[in-house]
């Protein structure tokens, strides 16, 4: 595991690109498992650290977490498929979520540092710059394997984040 970690961990600090990310159906579903075993754990944690454990259901969780990636796997294989490019569909999406496991991960730590107590005055702005730097990372990403200005690869990101979100909210009823 600190090898896929040390794979992704440059392609969060925006080194490397998707091309750059071994061609892997095997490395991909790892990434997918990765982010995917993180956000249930940091979801738990979130819902600790509010004391609203009782009221966390793991498979809500779950299956707010596939239509996530559903929107995004579509978007992804829909917009290299346009370009021509659907030969890069595999590196791109290991590489956004392989990237999404160390974001998650860094998210972890903070999560877990308020659960030990670290104020929320300091924990929000931290969250939101984590988020933040979510979308540049997925821009990145997609500006690289869409051949695109990095610019319009973060409002990309920044739509598909949109996108689901619309489509979370609507599977909460609107809450």
């Amino acid at each position: 595991m600190i090898r896929f970690f040390r794979l992704m961990l440059p392609v969060v600090l925006l080194q490397r690109g998707p091309e750059d990310v071994p061609y892997s159906t095997n490395l991909l579903w790892t990434a997918l498992a990765a982010v995917s075993l993180l956000s249930v754990i940091t979801g738990y944690w979130i819902a600790l650290a509010g004391g609203t454990v009782g009221d966390w259901g793991l498979f809500t969780h779950i299956t707010e977490l596939a239509v996530l990636v559903l929107i995004f796997v579509g978007f992804v294989t829909v917009a290299l498929a346009t370009q021509g490019l659907s030969a890069r569909l595999t590196q791109t999406l290991t590489a956004s979520f392989g990237a999404g496991a160390v974001m998650q991960l860094v998210f972890m730590t903070l999560v877990l540092t308020q659960i030990l107590g670290l104020p929320l005055a300091i924990i929000q702005p931290l969250a939101i710059l984590i988020w933040m730097w979510s979308i540049v990372v997925d821009g990145y990403i997609l500006a690289s394997a869409l051949k695109l200005n990095r610019i319009v690869g973060c409002v990309v990101a920044l739509f598909v984040f949109v996108v689901q979100d619309i489509a979370i909210n609507a599977l909460q009823g609107g809450h």
